[in-house]
């Protein structure tokens, strides 16, 4: 069936983005400007990867994704790694976003935190001075396969940026590594003011959730999508307005996957009983497709409707960690695009 809304509409309604990685962000073009600042190469794992088929089995894409950061050194690479990614969403209606950053891959091959938090202000700093008006806020986001003490320190160091960090965030290949090895760490980081999320696979089991949700205290989910096999906990995480963020392009990417997005996710009957859910670019460069392509790409799938489309852009403000007043203006503005 053919698309009833212009894809142009869909890429410039006002919308935030919670689930995307600076270090995903990484273009071709942007390692090449890096590795001839260092004079070095563009690692050959990220182009054998970029160069191959649509489709990544994910030991290849983390080759690649942690190679290609590797590149990320001081602190105007990540103020040009952030000014790139901002320059794109703007272009696909993003007016506030939360950028996830693997900080502990960084401190641990030697650059500081302040490192990155000062190319961090550089960066929003620059998109400024283009006209370009996203508020940006970091996620630190912990490496799951690091041990809990390593997570502790992270978070310690982290709370000397509380006006740039918002959240405390956890990535993991979820297989084995039970959500309850971090409940200390997420206790931690809420004691300090910081909101908390963390990921879960799409093939995880929705236990793994319940124990996020129930003992780590968790505020928003991602990825996440096995909450459907837990009828009860689905409704509780209604109930209670736990955000979601839905990454759908990864779910085709990802060879691991094992989701067929078409025939056995039901996305639009979750949105629709009030599950609060966004969309989200998750890696982009690697996706290749930022939020507004995975906008338009659910739009297909789901044979979605504009009120649809309206519901998940404000999902993404409502899902945001900012106040209530800062929602209500950004509701504000989705309320006025779709009233056009």
């Amino acid at each position: 069936m053919q698309s009833s809304i212009e894809h142009h509409f869909i890429h410039l309604a006002p919308k935030a983005e919670l689930h995307v990685h600076l270090e995903g962000t990484l273009t071709l073009h942007l390692l090449q400007v890096l590795a001839k600042k260092h004079s070095t190469v563009v690692p050959k794992a990220y182009e054998e990867l970029m160069g191959s088929e649509e489709k990544f089995e994910l030991d290849k894409f983390f080759a690649a994704y942690y190679e290609a950061q590797s590149l990320l050194r001081d602190e105007l690479d990540f103020a040009e790694a952030l000014y790139s990614y901002l320059k794109i969403a703007s272009s696909q209606g993003v007016r506030y976003c939360e950028v996830s950053i693997d900080i502990q891959n960084h401190t641990s091959r030697g650059v500081s935190l302040d490192t990155i938090m000062q190319g961090m202000k550089l960066g929003q700093q620059m998109a400024q001075k283009d006209g370009i008006e996203i508020e940006a806020m970091v996620i630190v986001c912990l490496v799951g396969e690091k041990t809990e003490e390593e997570a502790l320190k992270t978070i310690e160091e982290a709370a000397k940026f509380r006006d740039l960090i918002v959240a405390i965030g956890l990535a993991t290949s979820e297989v084995g590594l039970p959500i309850k090895k971090f409940e200390r760490a997420f206790l931690m980081s809420k004691e300090l003011g910081f909101k908390t999320c963390a990921h879960f696979w799409d093939n995880g089991a929705s236990a793994n959730i319940k124990d996020g949700l129930h003992c780590c205290k968790l505020e928003r989910i991602d990825h996440g999508m096995s909450i459907f096999d837990d009828s009860k906990l689905l409704g509780e995480c209604i109930g209670n307005q736990i955000p979601f963020t839905f990454c759908p392009q990864s779910l085709i990417t990802f060879d691991q996957v094992k989701l067929d997005l078409s025939k056995g996710f039901p996305f639009r009957y979750l949105l629709e009983i009030g599950l609060l859910i966004s969309v989200n670019s998750d890696d982009a460069a690697y996706n290749r497709a930022y939020i507004g392509d995975n906008f338009a790409l659910v739009e297909k799938i789901y044979m979605l409707e504009k009120s649809h489309i309206k519901k998940l852009c404000e999902n993404s403000f409502k899902s945001a960690f900012i106040s209530e007043k800062a929602k209500k203006k950004y509701l504000g503005l989705v309320n006025d695009y779709f009233a056009q």
